[in-house]
């Protein structure tokens, strides 16, 4: 009866907890949470197997706000400098669908973006202003480099001239004003150093489309793709960025804000 409780209870319970002071995974990410703009879950047992076999681990998590945020994490061993390029350089991130330009600059890292999804009938487009930056404080203090974006409240203001110039691609101010402004989008990019040889690479972002698109059909559609965005990070700064990130380059700034030097 005893040996049948005890299954019984492993069967049922959630997957252990790991001491943080007992795996160096755990104690990256909670040294990160500390001075996190937005702290990341922490795996439990089962998912610290799955990162040990070089394999993505996902999941849904509301974060520290009201909507669902979709979480992805890859331990690698390509170097912090290569991986930040892999998903910092503006000619690694275009999508065939997606119209993007630069609104504003504060400085090299603090900026706001536009981005013009043209989404396939009988959906209307989407637009959005987000602005990023990066974490010096979680840079600082563990050496961490955390790459965030939110949703900027004043984005149909900042756009409109730009769109009125005929600056934004083919846009029209009647394509613009047919689209729909998403209610929320944040989310951040993040590159651990977990011990000389491994990194942690995350990616998180939580979205509202807005209109009749549910919150959790955005979310789980961003988990799916998960993997394929993570694999292609990693594998793009061994593959790519040696040979690209060189002179005449324009500087990639690591989260530490600091030019990376080009290869």
């Amino acid at each position: 009866m005893a040996l049948l409780l005890c299954l019984l209870l492993c069967l049922l319970l959630p997957a252990a907890a790991v001491s943080q002071g007992d795996d160096p995974v755990l104690a990256a990410i909670a040294a990160f949470n500390a001075t996190a703009h937005a702290p990341i879950p922490a795996p439990d047992t089962g998912e610290l197997a799955t990162l040990r076999k070089g394999k993505v681990v996902t999941r849904l998590d509301r974060g520290d706000g009201e909507h669902l945020r979709a979480v992805g994490m890859l331990l690698t061993e390509r170097s912090q400098r290569a991986l930040w390029v892999s998903c910092q350089d503006p000619h690694f991130s275009a999508e065939e669908r997606l119209i993007e330009k630069v609104l504003r600059r504060d400085g090299p890292e603090h900026a706001w973006w536009y981005g013009f999804l043209d989404l396939p009938a009988p959906f209307d487009d989407r637009q959005w202003v987000v602005e990023v930056w990066n974490n010096h404080d979680a840079a600082r203090t563990t050496g961490s480099w955390e790459h965030p974006w939110r949703l900027a409240s004043d984005g149909p203001t900042l756009v409109r001239p730009f769109v009125e110039r005929g600056e934004v691609d083919a846009l029209t101010v009647e394509t613009v004003d047919a689209a729909v402004w998403v209610p929320e989008s944040e989310g951040a990019w993040i590159v651990i150093p977990v011990d000389d040889q491994q990194r942690l690479l995350v990616h998180h972002s939580a979205a509202d489309l807005g209109g009749h698109i549910p919150e959790r059909l955005v979310a789980e559609y961003v988990l799916r793709g998960m993997d394929n965005l993570l694999e292609r990070v990693d594998a793009r700064a061994e593959s790519e960025v040696p040979a690209h990130y060189i002179a005449p380059h324009r500087p990639v700034y690591s989260g530490a804000g600091e030019p990376i030097p080009r290869y």
